[in-house]
C-alpha cells in the first residue's frame, strides 16, 4: 500500500500527463474509515453488536506479523485459521 511517490513507477493519464493517486493512506481509505466510524458509534449508541471484534483485530494482526516475517525472511508462512 505504498505511495506511488516512493516507487519506482510513474503513472501515466490516457493523455500522456503524469497523475498522482493518493498522497497517504489515510487520504486514500478516507470514506471507509468515516464509514466505520460511523458504525461503530451508531452501534455503540443503540446497544448493537459491534461488526468488528478484538478477535479481528488480532487476526488482522496476525497477518502482518507473518507477512512481515515472510518479507524479511523471503519464505512462505502460513497463518492458520483459528
Amino acid at each position: 500500500m505504498g505511495s506511488p511517490q516512493k516507487t519506482r513507477a510513474t503513472f501515466l493519464s490516457a493523455q500522456g500527463g503524469t497523475a498522482v493517486l493518493a498522497d497517504h493512506f489515510l487520504s486514500r481509505f478516507a470514506d471507509a474509515y468515516v464509514a466505520e466510524v460511523t458504525d461503530f458509534v451508531h452501534n455503540i449508541a443503540h446497544g448493537r453488536p459491534l461488526r468488528v471484534t478484538g478477535e479481528d483485530g488480532l487476526r488482522a494482526l496476525e497477518i502482518a506479523v507473518a507477512a512481515e516475517h515472510s518479507h524479511l525472511h523471503h519464505v512462505p508462512v502460513e497463518v492458520k485459521r483459528s
